[in-house]
Formats: C-alpha cells, sequence, structure tokens
C-alpha cells in the first residue's frame, strides 16, 4: 500500500503479453466480484503499467512518475467512457 487506496504490485519477469494476461484477469475478477451481490456501488480500478528496463538509466522515482501519469490519464478516460454512456 502506498498511500490511501493506492497500491503497487511489482512483478518480475513480465514482458507485454503477462502484463496484459494480468490485467484482463485482474479485471476479470473485479467484475466477477461485482457480480456476487447487489451492492449500490462498483469496484473499479485505475491503473497504470511500466515494463522496466535495467540498462535504460531511469530512474525509479522516474519509472513511479510514468506509472502515476499513466493511471492517472486512464482513470480520466474510464470517467470519460461512463460519463459518455450515461448520456
Amino acid at each position: 500500500r502506498v498511500g490511501g487506496d493506492e497500491f503497487w504490485v511489482v512483478g518480475y519477469g513480465y514482458d507485454k503479453f503477462k502484463m496484459d494476461e494480468y490485467i484482463a484477469r485482474l479485471k476479470a475478477n473485479l467484475e466477477e466480484f461485482d457480480s456476487l451481490e447487489a451492492k449500490p456501488y462498483r469496484v473499479e480500478v485505475s491503473y497504470g503499467v511500466v515494463l522496466t528496463d535495467p540498462c535504460s538509466g531511469i530512474t525509479l522515482e522516474e519509472y513511479i512518475n510514468i506509472v502515476d501519469t499513466r493511471m492517472y490519464r486512464n482513470k480520466r478516460d474510464r470517467k470519460k467512457k461512463k460519463k459518455n454512456f450515461e448520456e
């Protein structure tokens, strides 16, 4: 847990395919959880991902900034889709 409702998941040995599989499983598990019983809310997640390269010279702080930016972009896009769907 990073703080508040933010968490980091770090995977070792992931490539783009494996990362996409992980995200798909996460989304499927959340959808299954939401369908288990009637709730006045849905559990949703905004995420940002980055594949690292130890030879890139990019620092941990820079990677964190990249992921954070992508997470907020994902959150904004998800809200935009939800708003367009409701209109």
